[in-house]
């Protein structure tokens, strides 16, 4: 009776980690042996002339995604250590195969590997250069995590007819944080439903006000002069959930379209809330842009910051139309600290904030709200790059970096992909900024700068318990 009841309790703890439970687990679980089931959902190895070797795996083991990077002494070594990692037992290496699927010196290579543990093989083969995937690696190479992935914008509407599925959104509102890729492409322009909607829906269902933007100068070449951008650091705060982006009704015909801007006090309250703590941990001021000498819901905008602003006397609030701000952003960039701004007004400033950067794919941000916060590079899906291995993925590692500040509670290792990112423009730039450099050309020098920086720093390594997360898109 005893024995039975053992299995009974082995059977559902297997169920509750496991989607589909098969007839041999339930005679491993019988015969005594532990039941367990590897399988490689991606490989990723990075390797070239004056690059250290290193490699990214994510394992689905026994029902949950695992994913791990690491550096070795050639890429045989890389391959091995991150896999082992992951599954949490050493790996013997039976096959590695790489063959180029593309030509020239941007070539797709696609990865086969075949590993043993006892009597246990299991082989993967996957090729990419997505910048989301860079990105995750460079996660992966500070700490360990599961990932769980669904569909958005276009892919989820060539999938289901929907730009955000039910699937995809429990699965968001299930997880501690959600890294979010691009959304859109001009094959969806012209549908009845665009990708954009699908984006929209999910800060909307998962109560997201508050979308932060960074931007600072890192040394390359700017639309401005050298003088103006050097000494800029900003963050535009922009609200989320109101504005004309989301009132009603709307409409449009063949002669005319309406749309209707509503914001409330508590929406502006709340993003203003945002805007002056952050402004505390920076230079302490704060600027408010509207439209208040023309627009109702700008004058609104404008008590309800200076009410907020009361409750802040250390830090300092200016006002200004968004027409002058917009001008004052390129002309003097250096003399903004925080920017808070509504939906609309947020969507343009935060975008043109990229000409202190150098590019827009440079841009990260995070969105925050009632549930998991939503991190997202500022880029969009750029399909004329789609397959050629050259797209920026600095602001998707960045956005990395925020994560791992406000999510995970690292803003060390935060700092440290900071400054691996700023060494690797120093030297390796994709074409988009002047350089030649692949993805992941990229991305290797990436991981190369984080290892040497995380042993010069030498930060305490996480507790793995406390530091695997759930994650959405």
């Amino acid at each position: 009776m005893e024995e039975i009841e053992d299995v009974t309790t082995r059977v559902k703890e297997l169920a509750d980690r496991k989607k589909f439970v098969y007839d041999d687990d339930l005679l491993t679980l019988v015969s005594g042996a532990p039941a367990q089931r590897a399988r490689l959902v991606r490989y990723q190895v990075v390797s070239g002339n004056d690059l250290i070797p290193t490699a990214t795996v994510e394992i689905e083991f026994d029902g949950e995604r695992r994913t791990a990077s690491a550096a070795g002494n050639g890429p045989l070594d890389a391959a091995l250590k991150p896999a082992e990692a992951a599954l949490g037992f050493d790996l013997e290496l039976i096959e590695l195969h790489t063959r180029a699927l593309t030509a020239g010196t941007d070539a797709l290579a696609e990865v086969i590997v075949r590993v043993r543990h006892g009597e246990t093989e299991s082989t993967g083969q996957a090729a990419s250069t997505d910048s989301t995937e860079a990105a995750l690696s460079v996660l992966g190479a500070c700490l360990p995590f599961r990932l769980k992935e669904g569909t958005i914008g276009g892919a989820a509407i060539d999938a289901t007819g929907d730009p955000l599925p039910q699937e995809t959104l429990d699965l968001c509102r299930g997880s501690d944080a959600v890294f979010l890729g691009a959304v859109g492409g001009p094959r969806w322009d012209a549908g009845p439903v665009r990708p954009e909607d699908g984006l929209l829906r999910l800060r909307r269902d998962l109560g997201l006000y508050a979308n932060l933007r960074p931007a600072r100068y890192i040394g390359l070449p700017t639309p401005l002069r050298d003088g103006l951008a050097r000494h800029a650091d900003l963050l535009v705060v922009r609200e989320l959930s109101g504005g004309v982006y989301f009132g009603e009704p709307r409409g449009i015909s063949t002669t005319e379209a309406h749309n209707t801007w509503r914001q409330t006090a508590e929406e502006v309250r709340r993003v203003a809330h945002v805007a002056f703590r952050a402004a505390r941990k920076r230079k302490s001021r704060v600027t408010s842009v509207d439209k208040a000498n023309v627009l109702e819901v700008s004058r609104l905008w404008r008590a309800v910051v200076t009410e907020v602003g009361r409750e802040y006397p250390d830090v300092e609030l200016e006002h200004r139309h968004v027409d002058a701000a917009s001008f004052e952003v390129l002309q003097t960039p250096h003399r903004f600290d925080v920017i808070v701004t509504d939906n609309l007004f947020g969507d343009i400033l935060g975008d043109e904030v990229a000409a202190v950067v150098g590019s827009i794919g440079l841009l990260p941000s995070v969105s925050f709200g009632d549930g998991p916060s939503l991190y997202e590079p500022v880029h969009g899906s750029a399909p004329s790059l789609a397959g050629r291995g050259i797209a920026n993925p600095t602001g998707a590692i960045l956005t990395v970096s925020m994560l791992l500040e406000h999510s995970l509670g690292r803003p060390d290792l935060a700092r440290v992909v900071e400054a691996a990112v700023a060494a690797t423009l120093r030297d390796v730039r994709t074409p988009d900024i002047g350089g030649t450099a692949t993805t992941e050309e990229f991305t290797g020098m990436v991981h190369q700068n984080l290892s040497w920086l995380r042993w010069a720093h030498s930060p305490e390594e996480p507790d793995e318990k406390t530091a695997s997360y759930g994650w959405g898109v």
